[in-house]
């Protein structure tokens, strides 16, 4: 989930979260027609680091990779990750062209480029995955609320040779968020719903639909001004592809860099700012 608030310029922000989540892995019929029972978890983390190039505007690179999987059941054909390891880099950016402390509105452009070999997903050859989104929130007192709307945009392959679904295709995707705030105690509630749904036919992997949504409820609480510490964790709305019956996450966001020189000393920030959305793993 993504806020309308941008990186002060020359202001870094470094993230690392790690996920455990079960049952995400799509499996199928065996020959004999029977539902193949399996448990799967798999652990991830997600590298993030970001800058505000100019008032209004910042940019970030996001690496996740697969740490370990693990599925009890070996029988039948499931879908998993080939090898553990990086799987996708993710640049991506952000423009804010209304608003000020309390809110405003967003477009954000990302583009991922896989990097797994022969990802049944993607397809052979694929090209590069492109976000095009916009994003609005604001503050009602102790209350920050967001949402999300846009388009996903794959560039896909040819389907895999024994790959058992065709490539997924590109989706229409949603986000919405909201936070209260505990000022005695540094420390922000946020729940979030995000998803997507299909906008081109493809067949669908095994159990798991084209259209996917989950809900998550976290907490985030400021260590110091510039470091703080995220925990939570989520379950599937609709059982879609890479949605996982629960998941946990929990996560670390670092900013650094130098203050802004403003001119205006009321609006001067004394130390760097992050905005709540924008640290919600997805």
């Amino acid at each position: 989930m993504q806020s309308s608030e941008t990186l002060k310029p020359g202001i870094f922000n470094v993230g690392l979260f790690l996920n455990y989540a079960v049952n995400s892995l799509p499996y199928y019929e065996n020959a004999a027609g029977s539902r193949t029972n399996f448990t799967d978890r798999l652990t991830s983390v997600d590298v993030n680091a970001g800058v505000g190039l100019m008032r209004n505007w910042d940019f970030g690179i996001s690496i996740p990779q697969v740490l370990s999987q693990q599925v009890d059941d070996g029988t039948g054909t499931r879908g998993e990750f080939a090898t553990n390891g990086v799987t996708e880099v993710r640049l991506n950016t952000k423009y804010r062209f209304f608003g000020d402390d309390a809110g405003g509105a967003a477009v954000l452009l990302s583009t991922g480029f896989n990097m797994i070999q022969d990802n049944p997903f993607t397809g052979r050859g694929a090209g590069p995955t492109t976000n095009l989104e916009l994003a609005v929130d604001t503050t009602l007192r102790r209350f920050a609320l967001g949402a999300n709307a846009g388009y996903r945009l794959r560039s896909k392959g040819e389907k895999i040779a024994g790959s058992i679904a065709d490539p997924l295709g590109s989706q229409w995707i949603a986000s919405a968020a909201a936070s209260y705030h505990f000022p005695g105690l540094s420390t922000k509630l946020i729940t979030e719903v995000f998803g997507g749904f299909p906008a081109e036919s493809s067949n669908a992997y095994g159990d798991r639909s084209l259209t996917s949504f989950e809900w998550l409820l976290g907490i985030k609480h400021d260590i110091t001004t510039q470091l703080a510490v995220h925990t939570g964790g989520g379950t599937e709305l609709i059982q879609g592809n890479a949605s996982p019956d629960w998941r946990l996450y929990a996560g670390l966001n670092y900013s650094f860099g130098p203050i802004e020189n403003d001119s205006h000393p009321a609006k001067q920030s004394p130390t760097p700012q992050v905005s709540y959305l924008e640290t919600v793993p997805t």
